[in-house]
């Protein structure tokens, strides 16, 4: 069949003769609508939209009528924003939303005997539990307070009934931009989740365990080589930035100093 065939092509003396490969694959659809042709205008491609317009076809118009619309949550620039890591954010967003596989609801699918946190063997691990109240958890946080502030917060919430979902709520209604510091607190937010979910799974599927020192430092430094890929403007709270995480800072740019190693 001729790829550049045109509607007029198939129409002769006002009936339409498709050739046998289109017939044969779709010959019960053109049996039920038959397009109508109006003479001496060209083809064109329209799109009948959901709201019953006919208006000329374009990819954009599609992807609206087929994309589903939905209210922004609060929390959607707290997981997705240009500087973080994908994968970093696909487990906080499955973390906020409840949906990783974690002991309770592997328990509820008679899937596991024993649903104790692996991290702290202390409690029933679930979201809340294993991203607030686990001790192992909370060390974590305890480590990193000089670096983000976040401890002090969830040292408030711990207790409530539903304090990861508090926390949550918490850092999203703080202000969301692209200052440094909201930056940090989004990149620190999605780097500790995705370690804790990392280490729970280490220790579950292996014998691989790291101390909270061990992982605390693994966060810095992953942070650290973050931040001195950005570039950002020189101001006081850059400034501030550079000297609470061990780094230089010039031209524009984070900077690694002579002793980053020795922080480390």
């Amino acid at each position: 069949m001729q790829l550049n065939l045109k509607v007029s092509d198939i129409v002769v003396d006002g009936l339409w003769l498709w050739p046998p490969e289109i017939w044969c694959k779709y010959g019960y659809v053109l049996q039920q609508y038959m397009p109508c042709l109006t003479a001496d205008r060209c083809d064109k491609v329209r799109w009948k939209s959901t709201g019953g317009s006919i208006i000329d076809f374009s990819v954009g118009a599609v992807w609206n009528d087929m994309y589903m619309h939905s209210e922004l949550v609060p929390w959607s620039k707290l997981v997705w924003f240009s500087q973080g890591v994908p994968r970093h954010a696909f487990v906080l967003w499955l973390a906020i939303k409840e949906k990783l596989r974690t002991m309770d609801r592997l328990a509820y699918w008679n899937m596991v005997d024993d649903s104790i946190c692996v991290l702290c063997h202390d409690g029933i691990e679930s979201h809340n539990h294993l991203f607030v109240d686990c001790m192992y958890t909370m060390e974590v946080w305890r480590c990193l307070e000089g670096f983000s502030g976040v401890y002090g917060k969830i040292q408030v919430l711990k207790g409530t009934p539903n304090s990861w979902s508090e926390l949550v709520l918490w850092l999203s209604s703080s202000p969301i931009n692209n200052s440094i510091w909201s930056i940090i607190h989004r990149l620190l937010l999605a780097i500790v989740i995705y370690f804790i979910w990392q280490e729970r799974n280490n220790r579950l599927h292996s014998d691989n365990c790291r101390s909270v020192e061990q992982l605390s430092k693994q966060i810095c430094e992953l942070i650290k080589m973050k931040l001195m890929g950005l570039n950002v403007k020189s101001n006081e709270n850059v400034k501030r930035a550079a000297v609470v995480w061990g780094l230089g800072f010039e031209n524009g740019e984070f900077t690694c100093n002579s002793n980053f190693n020795d922080q480390n």
